[in-house]
């Protein structure tokens, strides 16, 4: 005697659904993190060269310098916040990234990133 089907089939979409809608929000959301990334790593470079010591118009300049050629778009040098300590100065900066996603549904993502490691 044949079996007929068993049931797969409506597990089967509903998979296969969140996998897509899940590749959907992976596929927004990366942009904000390679930006993320690209801000920490501006800082970084910036502590590493000695541009964190000087004045604070000279640190926002490097910045704004540095950012332009790493294409970073959410942050500009006025939200930079540097804390001077025993060791040199810490440049440090905390931004909200606002990603929509669906219709009037957005994700909103808060970074810090700072020069300090």
């Amino acid at each position: 005697m044949r079996q007929g089907h068993r049931g797969g089939a409506l597990t089967t979409f509903l998979l296969i659904v969140l996998l897509i809608m899940a590749a959907i929000v992976g596929m927004k959301v990366f942009p904000a993190y390679l930006e993320y990334f690209a801000v920490k790593r501006t800082l970084e470079s910036m502590a590493a060269a000695g541009e964190t010591n000087g004045a604070l118009r000279d640190i926002r300049s490097a910045f704004e310098r540095r950012a332009m050629v790493n294409d970073v778009k959410n942050v500009a040098s006025d939200q930079l916040e540097v804390a001077k300590g025993e060791g040199g100065s810490v440049v440090s900066v905390n931004y909200p990234v606002t990603v929509p996603l669906i219709a009037n549904v957005k994700l909103v993502i808060d970074f810090s990133a700072s020069s300090a490691k």
